[in-house]
């Protein structure tokens, strides 16, 4: 191997910078500084070795050399040996290329020692966490406790109403014609035809029930909203909201009557009326449709017209009543009036409410009519919101 001089040695040293690419990171231009020193170290050494090298090309033995290099946390080094300096002219170049290994060494990453605020601040998003995690956790259970619940009481109401139609025998029977006794114009409306409504209580059921609860008025059939419930009255509008006929907790309640209002009006056939009467029968809009949960179908002109007549069964006697008027209005619209003053007073008011209606009708309304009301919320537009559907009493018939 030539001599190498210090000249020899600063060349190096160039050629080293030129072919090593470095990202420095935490300490800058003074690592570079001790990593050329380090080389320089080395190659010092490879020069005091200089008979050594001879001998070994001579004898044809391999050239083995490594070098090491120890990386930073962060840099990265890629290193070409310049060839002049660790090959001798009398060697195999090729050869000794390839028993050159080159040894990069990344320290592993320390871990860094937090301080106490950061410990602190950690311990706190961790309580956080768990915190949350077990809110999340319980308000899951609560819903699905809920949802269970809600269920449950859906298949309990179902089933209620059906034990009370069985045990009392409701069912809608064949159909039985009643004269109309209610006034009609002459002109320019026709004389109606016979109506006819389905045996669907008898006077024995409803005497039966009335046994079980004096507070029991009457049953209610409709085909339209599926409507065949018995109807409650109380001393004020609220007892019956989640009370079934045996006056124990139910989550759809019962539908009934509004306290103001006198039974009589229901089954009497309203020739005597001076002034006409508002009747009405609150219930709850029940998500599986039970109760008033279908009342708002008859929105729907070809369920308004195919199933327009509502009846109601007391132990005086059947009524037969047609829908005139159904629509959405909020808890504003006082259509829950029961007084009048005068006959034109509540034939203003009977007007108003047919006016209102989505489905339009031609019934000719008088001073003297009664009127049953329905009504169930209805939040789909307003959050006081109400669905309304009102009927005429068209006529009345002896009960079996």
């Amino acid at each position: 191997m030539h001599d190498m001089n210090n000249e020899d040695v600063e060349k190096t040293l160039d050629d080293i910078n030129k072919m090593a690419k470095i990202e420095k990171i935490h300490e800058g231009d003074s690592y570079f500084d001790k990593l050329a020193d380090e080389v320089e170290i080395e190659i010092r050494d490879v020069l005091k070795h200089e008979e050594v090298l001879n001998k070994q090309l001579e004898e044809g033995t391999s050239i083995s050399k490594s070098k090491v290099f120890r990386l930073k946390e962060g840099q990265n080094l890629m290193f070409d040996f310049p060839p002049h300096f660790l090959v001798p002219d009398r060697g195999n170049l090729v050869d000794f290329n390839e028993n050159i290994a080159v040894k990069v060494i990344t320290p592993k990453k320390k871990k860094r020692k937090l301080s106490a605020k950061e410990r602190e601040r950690r311990k706190l998003n961790l309580l956080f966490y768990k915190f949350g995690r077990s809110v999340a956790l319980a308000v899951m259970l609560f819903a699905l406790g809920m949802i269970g619940e809600q269920i449950y009481g859906y298949v309990a109401d179902h089933e209620h109403m059906i034990r009370i139609r069985e045990q009392y025998n409701i069912g809608k029977g064949s159909l039985i014609e009643v004269t109309p006794d209610r006034e009609i114009p002459e002109y320019p409306m026709a004389t109606p035809p016979r109506i006819t409504y389905p045996q669907v209580a008898t006077l024995q059921s409803l005497l039966e029930n009335e046994a079980r609860n004096s507070d029991f008025v009457m049953w209610l059939y409709g085909e339209g909203a599926e409507i065949d419930y018995y109807v409650l009255q109380a001393n004020d509008n609220e007892f019956y909201l989640k009370r079934d006929i045996d006056k124990e907790h139910r989550s759809s309640g019962s539908l009934f009557l509004d306290y103001r209002n006198r039974p009589e009006r229901i089954s009497s056939s309203g020739k005597d009326n001076k002034i006409g009467s508002n009747n009405i029968i609150y219930g709850h809009n029940m998500r599986n449709g039970n109760m008033f949960g279908k009342l708002k179908y008859y929105q729907k002109e070809e369920v308004f017209f195919k199933h327009q007549y509502l009846y109601t069964y007391t132990k005086e006697g059947v009524t037969v009543w047609k829908i005139f008027s159904a629509y959405e209005t909020t808890t504003d619209d006082y259509y829950i009036q029961t007084y009048f003053s005068t006959p034109e007073a509540f034939l203003k008011f009977a007007r108003g409410l047919q006016k209102k209606s989505v489905v339009k009708t031609d019934i000719v309304l008088s001073s003297r009519d009664d009127i049953l009301t329905l009504s169930t919320c209805h939040r789909y537009n307003y959050n006081d919101g109400r669905f309304v559907v009102h009927a005429v009493k068209v006529g009345t018939a002896p009960i079996n």
